[in-house]
């Protein structure tokens, strides 16, 4: 039964009006009426509106609860779910395998050594574009953190990040991270005759250091350096 069909039997009952009366009075048969009220029939408007009329109502009348309900509703705080601890307990926020195995398909994430003790203090994240890192291979990359101040004139500083690729050729003038007996450095490197090396610094005036190349353990050669403001 709809609202409307609800009222117009309501409103007829406290008339104290029969279904037959009532139906007299609005000029249908009793039969219709039962219909109506009981929901197997859809009103007219014109139609509620004579029997309405009949029973003293009005339309009016009819859209005055659902408005007030309405208009209560609304004035009523919204209240607002609270978490409970044992939900917030089960919302696992760690990545599943799943995600992890996704995003290992789109980004690299490397990790920032100490150039002095190989320490990690940080990570890089970078996208993968074609299989590919910065254009390398993405096994062939790694990144160290520049610890002191002694490659100011090749415009690297401590503190700037470096992003070394891993090899062994020698291309002359290029800056590789190497270690030597006094430990892990980036130098400037040329190739002498006879199997022996020289390093750079970069500083004016300076002379080369001349290293044979069995002296040298050349971990890559940098090609990148990031430094922040």
């Amino acid at each position: 039964m709809n609202r409307l069909a609800e009222q117009i039997k309501k409103a007829r009952e406290q008339s104290k009006l029969s279904e037959k009366a009532l139906a007299k009075k609005c000029g249908i048969s009793e039969n219709y009426l039962r219909d109506i009220e009981s929901g197997r029939k859809v009103i007219k408007e014109d139609i509620a509106e004579k029997i309405l009329k009949k029973l003293g109502k009005s339309m009016d009348f009819m859209s005055m609860p659902e408005e007030t309900s309405q208009k209560d509703s609304e004035n009523q705080p919204i209240k607002k779910k609270e978490t409970s601890k044992e939900e917030l307990q089960n919302y696992d926020l760690k990545p599943t395998g799943a995600w992890q195995k996704a995003l290992g398909n789109l980004i690299k994430i490397y990790p920032v050594q100490r150039m002095d003790s190989q320490k990690a203090v940080g990570e890089k994240s970078l996208p993968l574009m074609g299989n590919k890192v910065e254009g390398y291979h993405p096994d062939k990359l790694f990144f160290i953190e520049v610890t002191d101040n002694s490659l100011q004139d090749l415009r690297i500083k401590k503190g700037d990040v470096v992003t070394v690729l891993d090899t062994q050729e020698i291309e002359n003038g290029a800056l590789y991270l190497i270690n030597v007996e006094k430990g892990r450095m980036i130098r400037r490197l040329r190739k002498e005759g006879s199997g022996k090396i020289a390093l750079f610094q970069g500083l004016a005036g300076e002379s080369a250091v001349i290293k044979k190349k069995e002296q040298l353990n050349i971990l890559g050669k940098c090609i990148k350096v990031e430094f922040f403001l």
